[in-house]
């Protein structure tokens, strides 16, 4: 009977060690679960960054100070 070579193999304790630090199947993804979310982002040059959003928000009036288009629209038939 052959036998491999202790110097090229791995005891059973040194694989089930490296075994213990694999992740359990049931809480992760798979390569095409993985693949299939990322294909379902937004690309990137198409869209704001958070920074960019909440630098142009920043620029916006209050609406608790200012008027409605409709509001303006009615003070002009008032006053016409």
């Amino acid at each position: 009977m052959l036998k491999a070579s202790q110097a090229t193999t791995y005891t059973k304790t040194e694989v089930d060690n490296s075994l213990l630090l694999k992740a359990d199947q049931s809480t992760t993804y798979t390569k095409t679960e993985v693949d299939n979310g990322l294909a379902l982002k937004a690309n990137q040059a198409t869209t704001y960054t958070k920074t960019e959003v909440d630098s142009s928000l920043a620029l916006k009036a209050n609406q608790l100070t200012t008027y409605t288009k409709t509001e303006v629209n009615d003070r002009f038939i008032i006053e016409s």
